[in-house]
């Protein structure tokens, strides 16, 4: 029986943040304090929670549904 795609993904993302040693929920935590910033119209904040994020081998998607986010 085959995985969903969505469920494969996850694992892979969860088995790189374990290798990489990237915390998931302090990513998670630096997605909403960077949303918070958009809305709040500061774009220079949310640039620098991505780029610190890109440093750390984090890859931000935004979409319609909000962010996501994949480890490079």
């Amino acid at each position: 029986m085959r995985r969903p795609p969505a469920d494969f993904l996850m694992g892979r993302r969860t088995r790189l943040c374990q290798r990489r040693k990237i915390d998931a929920q302090a990513v998670e935590a630096s997605i909403v304090e960077r949303t918070q910033a958009r809305a709040d119209k500061n774009f220079q904040r949310a640039d620098e929670i991505r780029a610190t994020l890109k440093t750390q081998g984090v890859e931000l998607m935004d979409g319609p549904k909000g962010t996501t986010w994949r480890v490079f």
